[in-house]
């Protein structure tokens, strides 16, 4: 065979192998862009609908936040007002209250200092120490206060969920 021929023969090789693997090199690549759009937007539509359940869940959880706020002061509040009312009526001096937020299972804590003479102290404790109410009392320290006095020395709390 002359050089012409194969040169000629080469050329037409080429071209029916082109003919024969063009076509299905360009339908593959046709759809691999198509997947890749579609992956594409597949992505793009969970991205959205992950930041909007984020966005829900931030906003819950900011719900239920300002909601146990909301719930822990009610529980300061009833507790001090609860302490308050036992004290009503009673001859004591020096009183000293303090009432905050507690870890859990606590749900507030107590803190009461008074002076008085002994039955209107332990009629102080009968009152806090009332077995309907949901004050736990944790130390109780009766000592000396000088001249027929003793002085008070109370820690208590309530357990979350107590009336």
């Amino acid at each position: 065979m002359s050089p012409g021929r194969v040169g000629l023969a080469a050329i037409v090789v080429a071209i029916a192998a082109a003919a024969l693997v063009v076509p299905p090199a360009r339908a593959r690549g046709a759809a691999a862009e198509s997947e890749t759009r579609r992956v594409s937007a597949e992505l793009s539509e969970i991205r959205s609908r992950l930041a909007e359940a984020e966005r829900r869940r931030g906003a819950r959880a900011l719900a239920l936040e300002e909601g146990s706020v909301a719930v822990e002061g009610e529980v300061l509040t009833a507790l001090r007002g609860a302490v308050v009312d036992a004290l009503a009526g009673l001859d004591l001096s020096r009183v000293r209250l303090s009432v905050a937020p507690a870890t859990t299972p606590a749900a507030a804590s107590l803190s009461l200092r008074a002076q008085g003479n002994q039955g209107e102290l332990l009629r102080l404790l009968d009152r806090l120490a009332h077995p309907t109410g949901s004050l736990v009392l944790d130390d109780v320290a009766l000592r000396p206060a000088g001249d027929d006095a003793l002085a008070l020395d109370l820690t208590g709390f309530i357990l979350r969920g107590s009336p």
